[in-house]
């Protein structure tokens, strides 16, 4: 049985509903958090890093940052370090090479492939040790001037997304950078996703909503489109992250989840409209999937629908614990609890949607990434710490 024949439209709630559930009211739909919440989650660890970082990625038990530096009272973006957990020190940092932010760290083959999708437009590749193997530079489509989102990589395909340009790259060989194909949509990607098959792009203000596309992996051409819109949310929206799974592409709009058929674009179902009041921007959105549920957040809520058909299980609500109330990093799903980061460590019960820790210390960044490593959960944004899970 397809999966769209299990699936079925979700109807909408009225305003009020939504409210009540936005700030988790409703019994079993969600909860606010508590102040007297335990904080359960004591820092095992803490590494000190030599200036504001932005973490690129991890490979086995190494994690690669960039660090921004002050020489001579001038700001110095981008130096390349890598930090391994076991040794909880910095082994080595790029004296040359890309100098801007990376967007992304990579794994090929046991090569680690960084990414700069921003204005170098650089492909580098290093060794654990700091050698650089090797640098490219590939060329965009005339016009394309916009920063890219993450790569993405998929088998030995490095697919990079460039204002209206995706691009597909054969990684296979680390001393080779092959284009493959590359395809120039009529508007930029707001995000992007990819399996063995097929390539997938979400779209900023397409005007007639077809704001959803397939591109055939092998190819580039154009599979499907598809819109996002719907006349029951008016706030402006645009699909801001993809996640896959089996026959399905799960889209958050910021105000909607919604699952589309991945072979012929057919939508299968639309959530309830969702909202989170907030003090600061609406960053977030990305997903994490377990076996039945999709878990994000928005603004200052933490929301958890079913992959069956987009039915809101919960909405934990962190509008009244701290001055820092918009969430921004990926949920981290480990042994049932999903961590994540709004200045604060948090632990929420995945399947109910209860708050079982805070953490009292609160990281520079907000902007923060999680890992797992060695049953400890790594948060680093301006500095590593690494946390005691609850479980």
């Amino acid at each position: 049985m397809r999966v769209r024949d299990l699936l079925k439209e979700v109807p909408v709630v009225p305003a009020l509903l939504l409210t009540l559930l936005a700030l988790g009211v409703l019994s079993g739909c969600g909860s606010t958090y508590s102040n007297d919440a335990p904080d359960r989650t004591p820092v095992l660890w803490s590494l000190p890093l030599p200036g504001g970082s932005q973490p690129s990625g991890i490979s086995d038990s190494l994690i690669v940052s960039t660090v921004n530096m002050q020489e001579e009272n001038k700001k110095k973006n981008g130096v390349l370090t890598f930090i391994d957990l076991d040794e909880r020190e910095i082994i080595w940092q790029a004296e040359e090479g890309m100098g801007l932010i990376i967007n992304q760290i990579m794994v090929s083959n046991g090569t680690n492939w960084f990414v700069n999708n921003d204005e170098l437009r650089r492909v580098e590749v290093y060794q654990n040790d700091g050698t650089l193997v090797r640098t490219f530079d590939y060329i965009l489509a005339d016009g394309v001037n916009q920063s890219g989102l993450s790569p993405v990589i998929v088998d030995n395909a490095l697919y990079i997304s460039q204002g209206r340009g995706i691009y597909a790259f054969d990684i296979s060989e680390p001393d080779k950078l092959t284009l493959l194909w590359s395809t120039e949509l009529d508007y930029a990607t707001s995000s992007l996703s990819a399996d063995a098959t097929g390539v997938y792009a979400g779209l900023f203000d397409h005007p007639e909503s077809l704001d959803v596309v397939r591109l055939d992996a092998a190819t580039g051409e154009v599979v499907w489109t598809a819109s996002s819109y719907t006349d029951t949310v008016y706030e402006a929206r645009t699909p801001a992250s993809l996640a896959l799974k089996d026959n399905a592409l799960f889209v958050n709009t910021a105000n909607t989840m919604q699952a589309f058929d991945t072979e012929t674009g057919e939508r299968l179902w639309l959530s309830e409209p969702l909202s989170c009041e907030t003090d600061g921007p609406y960053p977030g959105y990305v997903q994490t999937l377990d076996d039945k549920d999709i878990y994000f957040t928005i603004g200052a809520c933490v929301m958890s629908v079913s992959q069956k058909d987009g039915k809101i299980n919960w909405i934990m609500s962190a509008l009244d614990s701290s001055k820092r109330f918009t969430f921004s990093a990926q949920p981290l799903l480990h042994n049932g609890v999903l961590y994540t980061v709004n200045g604060y460590l948090w632990a929420i019960e995945a399947d109910t949607g209860k708050v079982l820790s805070r953490s009292q210390k609160s990281d520079p960044s907000q902007f923060a990434y999680i890992h797992e490593y060695n049953n400890q959960i790594i948060v680093w944004g301006g500095n590593l710490l690494a946390y005691k899970p609850v479980r």
